[in-house]
């Protein structure tokens, strides 16, 4: 009976890393891996009302069924695509194998594309990619070149735009145009895509999750994504007379602030409000902010009646604009939350404690090792 017991333990042992990762490709049916490599910020996401660069509505509605006004906080309405906040020089990298349609090099000298200098790929599965704004296009890299997923086919640039970064689209339908646009985030809203009446009642189509959601990839159809700002975030003052300051800087990046103080009821909150029991990762986004603590406390708080984890961050120049992860916990469902606090242990008033957004990454079902 001993050895069947620690044969069964074994077994167990070897299959539980399996057992306990982010759900697969399979889950999904997901294909695309992110368009280059690193950790880095989205600066606008795609508006699922009219994504067709015209604010009919001076909203956008989100993958998450959310609908802001026009740039509070989420940019921007009539967007088509996924924007990332790449440096110029960036390697801009193919998200699935296909064959590229058409390349443009020449914005320099005949500016005639918003999108810039751009590269575009059929994919075999009937989706498009378009890569844009970029510095410059790979020499290797020329239409019915066949391309591998994370082949390298250019850099990111200013091209068409005024600030560096990768405007990213996906396509379902025969051409690259925004009438056949489609967001690789999906629809997780609790009604119906929007999308499905674009461009025409009932012609459309509901977006679906397109990342391919490798327990190493930054992007993943398992995280339930909290902006700033957004739905599921709110803020408290306390005893101090000055509230938290929400500002927008860069390329659409939006992210608040709170000077440090010694007032343990001035904190933040995020919320995910539509949420299912079971183990997630906490990641937070570290913008670089002017001043900024060495001493941020979290407060990662599985089920209101589980005792809260603190964990404290450097938010100086340790995580310079990459997510930083908080570690990993099993939540009960809607009653969890993490919170900020605006209290440091630093001298008070010198210091700025900094909010950005949040990323609750999903893990399959721990499977109990029974042994009898």
């Amino acid at each position: 009976m001993n050895i069947k017991r620690t044969s069964i333990v074994l077994l167990f042992s070897i299959l539980l890393p399996f057992f306990f990762q982010p759900q697969s490709v399979s889950a999904f049916n997901g294909f695309l891996r992110q368009p280059f490599s690193g950790l880095e910020r989205i600066n606008a996401i795609f508006d699922h009302q009219y994504p067709n660069y015209n604010d009919y509505a001076h909203e956008i509605t989100i993958f998450n069924g959310e609908t802001t006004a026009d740039l509070s906080p989420y940019y921007y309405a009539g967007h088509s695509g996924t924007d990332f906040n790449l440096n110029t020089g960036t390697e801009v990298l193919a998200a699935y194998e296909g064959n590229v349609t058409e390349i443009y090099t020449d914005w320099a000298q005949n500016p005639v594309s918003g999108c810039g200098n751009f590269v575009r790929i059929q994919h075999p599965n009937g989706y498009k990619t378009q890569y844009c704004h970029l510095r410059d296009v790979d020499g290797s890299i020329g239409a019915g070149v066949s391309v591998s997923a994370g082949r390298l086919i250019g850099h990111s640039g200013i091209s068409g735009t005024t600030g560096p970064h990768l405007h990213f689209e996906v396509f379902l339908g025969p051409l690259f145009n925004v009438y056949y646009s489609t967001d690789p985030f999906g629809w997780t809203g609790s009604y119906p895509d929007p999308l499905i009446n674009w461009p025409t009642t009932g012609q459309g189509h509901q977006a679906q999750c397109l990342w391919r959601s490798l327990p190493q990839d930054t992007l993943s159809c398992n995280d339930t994504w909290l902006q700033d700002a957004g739905a599921g975030f709110t803020t408290n003052h306390g005893t101090y007379s000055a509230e938290w300051g929400g500002y927008v800087y860069g390329n659409g990046s939006h992210v608040t602030t709170h000077i440090n103080i010694d007032d343990y009821l001035t904190y933040i909150t995020w919320n995910p409000q539509y949420f299912r029991t079971g183990a997630y990762e906490i990641f937070v986004f570290q913008p670089v902010v002017s001043d900024a603590t060495a001493s941020a406390h979290y407060l990662v708080c599985p089920d209101y009646n589980v005792s809260c984890t603190e964990v404290v961050l450097d938010q100086r120049v340790a995580y310079p604009e990459k997510w930083v992860s908080l570690g990993t916990y099993h939540f009960s469902g809607q009653w969890g939350f993490i919170t900020l606090l605006a209290g440091t242990h630093e001298s008070p008033y010198t210091k700025v404690v900094v909010a950005d957004d949040i990323k609750f990454r999903s893990y399959g079902t721990f499977l109990p090792c029974v042994t009898k």
